[in-house]
């Protein structure tokens, strides 16, 4: 549920739609496409790469082989949500982890 909260409250949903299929009411107006965030382990073989969505995400240390940045660079919103401060890295890190269990739970069956 926190997941799912934070993905409506933080702004997600306004380009990636309310179900995660890149169907938001912002995302007609972008320049390039909204991923359907429903297909990330069809897209990578059936496994959902946990590690690499929270870093995609995060923004903070992009990764230069999955092309430049279309999305904002969340790490530092939650950074300063959370007052950068000394603990403002654990808020950080369970912030996007809340946000990447939901998009595991959002995966459809390609079969």
């Amino acid at each position: 549920k926190l997941g799912l909260q934070l993905f409506v409250d933080t702004g997600c949903a306004a380009c990636h739609g309310g179900s995660g299929r890149g169907d938001g009411p912002v995302a007609e107006v972008l320049s390039v496409p909204v991923p359907d965030l429903t297909r990330i382990a069809e897209r990578n073989g059936g496994e959902f790469p946990q590690e690499t969505i929270k870093q995609q995400i995060d923004g903070r240390d992009r990764i230069t082989a999955h092309g430049s940045a279309q999305m904002p660079v969340w790490g530092y919103e939650f950074y300063i949500d959370e007052g950068a401060g000394a603990f403002s890295e654990q808020g950080v890190s369970d912030t996007l982890d809340s946000l990447v269990e939901y998009l595991a739970m959002l995966q459809v069956d390609s079969g």
